[in-house]
């Protein structure tokens, strides 16, 4: 005997499993549209995660592989062995066609799929960028350092360190008058 509910509207009996269910294809429905650019591409991967051929995912299954697919499709950033990757679009599509094509079987998560990924990818730090990202940045802070040490600024409206700003003040106080020979 299943729990039966009513309907405080209408009167109608109805079953718990029912309400979960329509809960379950409402979720779908949401993740259709998250995944629409490549929502057949995304119920074709999802045959891998069966078994073998010919048998089901059961609906809860289908709905956390896609959910986690929708993730990745968003945010274009996975982690893989305790590392984070950033990816592209495309990239995602493409890796997901190559699991596809590869018709394997048996999946529990998307690890395969990142493997396929990680051709494309590029490692990024706890902050958030990539390895190009961090390096340009560190080499735009060492040539404005060598600047600095320099003299050669060609920036004129560039800020300066308090410290710098002192010095410079100083020097020009000492030229002004502040300074007897």
């Amino acid at each position: 005997m299943t729990d039966k509910a009513r309907c405080p509207h209408c009167s109608e009996a109805f079953d718990w499993d029912m309400l979960e269910e329509a809960g379950l294809w409402r979720k779908m429905g949401l993740l259709e549209k998250r995944l629409e650019p490549i929502w057949d591409l995304a119920n074709e991967y999802m045959q891998a995660f069966r078994k073998k051929d010919g048998s089901k995912i059961r609906f809860h299954r289908r709905i956390r592989h896609l959910t986690r697919l929708a993730g990745l499709w968003e945010k274009q950033i996975f982690e893989f062995e305790g590392k984070r990757y950033r990816t592209t679009r495309p990239a995602i599509r493409e890796a997901l066609t190559k699991v596809c094509e590869a018709q394997k079987r048996g999946f529990n998560k998307h690890k395969y799929l990142k493997t396929v990924l990680l051709d494309v990818a590029e490692l990024i730090s706890a902050a958030g960028e990539t390895a190009k990202e961090e390096q340009k940045r560190e080499e735009k802070r060492r040539a404005e350092a060598a600047n600095r040490e320099t003299g050669d600024t060609e920036k004129k409206d560039a800020p300066m360190a308090t410290a710098e700003f002192k010095q410079k003040i100083g020097a020009l106080a000492d030229q002004i008058g502040g300074k007897k020979s």
